[in-house]
C-alpha cells in the first residue's frame, strides 16, 4: 500500500465516523486513529531509511573503482590496490552502520507500537475487572 492509498483510507474512516449533529465535529475512535498514524509513521520512517541507504550506496567513493578493470588481485600490495581496499572497507563499515541505524529505528518503532498495544490491553483488562 502506498501513502496515497493510506491517506484515502484515513479520509474514508473520518468521513464514515459519527458526526455530532449541528456541528462540524466528528467522533473518532482513538485507537483506530493511532493505528493510521502508526502506519503513516512507518511509511515515512521506512521511506527515509531506504532513501538514505540508496543515497549512501550511490555516493560511495569506491563505486568509481568498480568500473575500472585495471586493478586486479594480482595488483595486491600496490598503493592503488591498498587504497581501493581501504576505501571499500570504510564504505562497508558505513553501509553496516546505516543498516544498524535503520534496524534500530524500525525496532524503536515496533517497541512503541507494542507498548501502546500493551497499554490498550491493560486498560481493557482493568475495565473488565471493574
Amino acid at each position: 500500500m502506498n501513502a496515497d492509498d493510506l491517506l484515502y483510507e484515513l479520509e474514508d474512516f473520518i468521513t464514515a465516523s459519527q458526526h455530532i449533529p449541528m456541528t462540524k465535529l466528528v467522533v473518532i475512535e482513538e485507537s483506530k486513529l493511532f493505528e493510521y498514524i502508526d502506519r503513516i509513521r512507518e511509511m515515512v520512517v521506512m521511506g527515509s531509511a531506504e532513501n538514505m541507504q540508496v543515497a549512501a550506496i550511490f555516493q560511495t567513493p569506491a563505486t568509481s573503482y568498480i568500473a575500472q578493470p585495471s586493478v586486479t588481485k594480482d595488483d595486491s600490495g600496490t598503493p592503488e590496490y591498498d587504497s581501493i581496499v581501504r576505501i571499500a572497507r570504510q564504505d562497508a563499515d558505513e553501509i553496516r552502520a546505516n543498516a544498524d541505524n535503520y534496524a534500530r529505528a524500525v525496532l524503536h518503532d515496533v517497541q512503541g507500537r507494542l507498548e501502546r498495544l500493551l497499554g490498550s490491553v491493560n486498560s481493557g483488562l482493568d475495565e473488565l475487572n471493574r
